[in-house]
C-alpha cells in the first residue's frame, strides 16, 4: 500500500487479488487510488490444487495482466506456478518473513516453498536472510536474488517535538520514560518476553510500556495483572497515528522471534528512537548505533536497557531520519525503483 500511494499511478496501477472473500482494510482505498480488488476463497493447505486451478483460470480471463507479483512467501509457488500455465510472462515472488521456528506447519512450508525458483521469474526480497530462507542459502549469488528495501515514508516519521508534546499530554504520559512497542499480538512478536523485561525494570514509577497493535491481546493483560503492573502498561491496539507514538516515546523495545526485515523497526529508526531488538532480526535493518541488538536472554536485555538509560545520553533525533534517508529506504525512492523494474521487466 505504501508503494501503490507513492508511485507514479499515470504509469503503473496495482490490482489486487486476495485470498478472502471479507472486505479489506485498504478496500476502499486501493479503489479511490484507481486499482481494483479481486476476491477469492481463503487458501489451505486442503486446497492448494483448486487453487491453482482458480488462479489459472482467472490470469487466463485477465489476459491483459502481464505482471504477476506475489507477496505470499511460501504460497508463493501456488500463484507462480498458476499464472506460468495462464501463459503470464513476468512472475515475482517477493519474500518478506525469515520463519525459521520449528513446528509442523514450517515443514508443510519447506515442502512448498521447494518449487518456488522453478516457476518465478524473479525473486525479490526485504533483506538477505529473508531471500536465503525462501529461496535457498546464497540465492543472490547463485539464483539472481535481489534485495529491495522494505521503504518507507520517511517524512511522516521525521521527529516532531510539537507532537510528541500533546500526545504526552493526550495519554498522561507528559512526565514519563516511555518504552514503545509496535506490532500484531502474534507468536513472533514475543510480548511474554516482552512485558516480563519490562516488569523487571518498571521498578520506576516513571516507567511506561506502550503496546500497539490488533490482534488477541487477553492472554497478555492477564500477564500485565499478575505482573502487577497495569498501571504501567497501555494497550493502544490498532492505530493510525504510529508515528505520533514514536514520537512521545523515548525507547523502542522488539525482542521477535523471527522477521524478515521489520518495517516497524525501520520507522522507529527515522524518529530517532534508541532501538533494543532481538539478535534473531536481520543485522540489516540496523542503519545507525542507536540500534541494540540482543540475545533473547531477559537478564541482558534488562541489563542493557537499564545501563542506557542511566547514561542520559542526549540524542539528536533528527539524526535518525538522515540515516534512513541516506541509507535508501524511502518510499520515494524505492516507488522509482519498481517504477523502472516493471517496465523492464515488460520491455525485456
Amino acid at each position: 500500500m505504501d508503494l501503490f500511494r507513492n508511485i507514479d499511478r499515470s504509469r503503473c496501477v496495482f490490482d489486487f487479488y486476495t485470498n478472502s472473500l471479507d472486505t479489506g482494510e485498504y478496500d476502499e482505498e486501493i479503489r479511490q487510488l484507481g486499482g481494483k480488488v479481486f476476491k477469492s476463497s481463503p487458501l489451505t493447505p486442503f486446497n492448494i490444487a483448486k487453487k491453482t486451478r482458480e488462479f489459472q483460470d482467472f490470469c487466463s480471463e485477465h489476459s491483459e495482466y502481464s505482471i504477476v507479483h506475489c507477496h505470499m512467501n511460501e504460497w508463493s509457488t501456488v500463484f507462480c506456478k498458476a499464472a506460468m500455465k495462464a501463459g503470464v510472462k513476468t512472475r515475482i515472488a517477493h519474500s518478506r518473513g525469515a520463519n525459521t521456528t520449528f513446528s509442523f506447519r514450517w515443514l508443510f512450508k519447506q515442502m512448498m516453498k521447494k518449487d518456488i525458483c522453478k516457476y518465478a521469474t524473479h525473486l525479490l526480497a526485504v533483506s538477505e536472510v529473508a531471500a536465503d530462507y525462501l529461496f535457498g542459502s546464497n540465492s543472490i549469488k547463485q539464483k539472481g536474488a535481489e534485495v529491495i528495501p522494505n521503504a518507507i515514508e520517511c517524512s511522516k516519521y521525521r521527529f516532531n517535538i510539537t507532537e510528541r508534546d500533546r500526545i504526552r499530554e493526550m495519554l498522561g504520559i507528559d512526565d514519563k520514560v516511555v518504552f514503545i512497542h509496535v506490532g500484531n499480538f502474534t507468536e513472533a512478536k514475543n510480548h511474554e518476553f516482552l512485558i516480563s523485561v519490562f516488569a523487571q525494570i518498571s521498578i520506576s514509577e516513571n516507567f511506561t510500556l506502550l503496546l500497539v497493535g490488533g490482534g488477541d491481546d487477553r492472554k497478555f493483560r492477564e500477564m500485565v495483572k499478575e505482573k502487577r503492573i497495569e498501571e504501567k502498561v497501555m494497550f493502544l491496539g490498532k492505530r493510525d497515528d504510529v508515528n505520533k507514538l514514536l514520537f512521545a516515546s523515548d525507547y523502542f523495545l522488539f525482542p521477535s522471534k523471527h522477521e524478515g526485515f521489520p518495517g516497524a523497526v525501520l520507522e522507529a529508526e527515522t524518529s530517532g528512537l534508541t532501538c533494543f531488538i532481538s539478535d534473531r532480526i536481520t543485522s540489516e535493518v540496523r542503519i545507525w548505533d542507536r540500534v541494540i541488538m540482543l540475545p533473547l536472554i531477559e537478564e541482558v536485555w534488562v541489563s542493557e536497557i537499564m545501563i542506557n538509560i542511566e547514561k542520559d545520553i542526549s540524542i539528536d533525533r533528527e539524526e535518525g531520519f538522515e540515516r534512513v534517508v541516506q541509507a535508501g529506504f524511502d518510499i520515494v525512492d524505492v516507488s522509482n525503483f519498481y517504477l523502472e523494474f516493471y517496465k523492464d521487466c515488460i520491455n525485456s
